[in-house]
């Protein structure tokens, strides 16, 4: 069975795009070097200052949590 999990980031006025560059260059990196699924990622479309992780799991414990 595999989990879906949704992150949703409230950053500093301003720092929007420099939180994408770092996912982009930084964590996405990381998460595949995990083999952790990523499914989608970004800034909201109403707000530069928002920000989405949408990563998925397979296999985890039903008591991990």
């Amino acid at each position: 069975m595999s989990t879906i999990e949704v992150l949703q980031y409230t950053l500093k006025p301003g720092t929007g795009a420099a939180f994408h560059t770092l996912m982009e260059t930084q964590s996405i990196p990381l998460h595949q070097q995990c083999d952790i699924r990523v499914l989608k990622y970004g800034n909201s479309l109403h707000d530069a200052d928002k920000y989405y992780l949408v990563r998925s799991f397979q296999n985890i414990p039903e008591d991990a949590g």
